[in-house]
């Protein structure tokens, strides 16, 4: 893939992400209604924005420098920088605060950070078997 083309599948990447999961997070704020804590939902939903990206940059330098096309190593590689992107963004990482602070301080949206990440990529994966997505191609 040229470089245009992994910044503009990043990019978007990132906003469908983004979208889906401050989508889920607001619908969990209005179901869980025993839950709402208005500081948990705006650290969610700002600190996603942040998260993700310091997620999307490190994603295209990631693309850039290693071009790779097995997708296990892919994913392996979006759950690490992740959590690089999460420490650098919150200063803990995400998976001791998803182990041991997600269920006492009922911040259940934490679990969304790496499902969403992984499942959209997984998506895309379906839509555009072997990296060929008509619609990025000019």
């Amino acid at each position: 893939m040229k470089k245009s083309q992994i910044i503009r599948r990043s990019a978007l990447e990132f906003c469908v992400v983004l979208l889906v999961f401050n989508l889920i997070n607001f619908t969990l704020f209005i179901i869980f209604q025993s839950v709402n804590d208005w500081e948990l939902f705006s650290y969610n939903l700002f600190g996603s924005i942040l998260v993700y990206f310091i997620f999307f940059l490190t994603s295209v330098l990631r693309s850039l420098i290693f071009s790779t096309t097995n997708f296990l190593l892919k994913i392996i590689g979006d759950l690490l920088f992740l959590e690089l992107s999460f420490m650098i963004a919150a200063g803990g990482s995400l998976l001791y605060h998803i182990l041991f602070y997600a269920i006492s301080d009922e911040n259940y949206i934490l679990f969304f950070y790496p499902i969403c990440l992984i499942g959209i990529r997984i998506l895309w994966n379906i839509q555009s078997p072997k990296n060929k997505n008509p619609s990025l191609e000019n």
